[in-house]
């Protein structure tokens, strides 16, 4: 005897990608030469239901120290 074993949606293992600092610079400026790709990307990605994105305190403070150092060099 088998027993099959029926999943919705919510119950499928979804994969976790960790977003990193490049793409979220990218993503803050459209003067960056891959803010068009990364864009691409993550529309992709997040259209996919079989992903959660991950954002760590760490990659965000980077993030925003770049962007701040950036700005900061471009006045």
């Amino acid at each position: 005897m088998t027993a099959k074993i029926c999943m919705s949606d919510e119950q499928v293992q979804r994969t976790r990608l960790m977003v990193d600092t490049s793409v979220l610079v990218a993503l803050a400026s459209s003067r960056d030469s891959q803010h068009a790709k990364a864009t691409n990307l993550l529309q992709m990605i997040e259209a996919d239901n079989r992903f959660d994105l991950i954002y760590s305190d760490c990659i965000l403070i980077e993030t925003l120290t770049v962007i701040a150092r950036r700005a900061e060099e471009q006045k």
